[in-house]
């Protein structure tokens, strides 16, 4: 019912207001407060899907041609659009999140989801993935859970495909944005656990996608363990 009621007054607001309400520093923090994970709520990944749709199918391409995953762990996977362009080309794929309306979304479309929460010290699914996969997630987990958070991705020791949000002045932070970041400090992160930013490859991406209408496309890193 809360999700429900939380959808209908997302659609009645607005885009300024929402827009100036998530510039408030205090709104984050009440929001989760008062209504938790239902912000992550059906409407929202609807809204996710209609944005970013057209992108899905030129970054899995992309991927495939360049590092030729056959599986694909999607951490974070919310409505589970990218795990649909993944599993169109032949790649499997298994998508993790902590969102009832994201594993809503992704069971409607016949996909492998597993309810996980990246706070937690517990593992996630095990696999035979070539390559975690992993866009805008990272800001979402407040700052104390960074650590733990790259030590998921990490533990598979195969290549990382991550997009984290940074601070944006103009429009300050996004909804349930708790640790917006510059790369700097995901790479340092991840030099803690051996592993390094692939720079050429990620100069290469971020070329690819330099024009996209998916913002965060145009800041992606991709990294590789520097241990076996």
């Amino acid at each position: 019912m809360l999700a429900k009621l939380y959808d209908c007054v997302r659609r009645v607001t607005p885009y300024q207001t929402r827009a100036f309400l998530k510039q408030q520093v205090w709104f984050n923090p009440f929001l989760q407060t008062l209504i938790g994970s239902t912000a992550y709520s059906a409407g929202y990944y609807q809204d996710i899907e209609r944005l970013e749709c057209d992108s899905t199918k030129d970054v899995a391409d992309w991927l495939l041609a360049n590092l030729h995953p056959a599986s694909v762990l999607d951490v974070g996977c919310g409505p589970g659009h990218f795990m649909q362009a993944f599993v169109e080309r032949g790649v499997k794929v298994m998508g993790v999140d902590y969102s009832r309306a994201a594993e809503d979304a992704v069971r409607s479309k016949n996909l492998r989801f597993a309810y996980v929460d990246l706070r937690s010290s517990k593992p996630l699914p095990q696999g035979d993935f070539d390559l975690v996969f992993c866009t805008e997630v990272a800001e979402h987990l407040e700052a104390r859970y960074a650590r733990a958070f790259v030590a998921h991705l990490t533990g598979f020791r195969v290549p990382i495909y991550l997009t984290a949000a940074d601070k944006d002045p103009e429009y300050g932070a996004g909804l349930y944005h708790f640790n917006e970041q510059p790369n700097e400090y995901w790479i340092n992160l991840m030099r803690q656990h051996d592993f390094a930013l692939d720079v050429t490859l990620t100069g290469a991406v971020r070329e690819a996608f330099r024009n996209s209408p998916t913002l965060f496309l145009r800041k992606a890193m991709i990294f590789r363990p520097t241990t076996s």
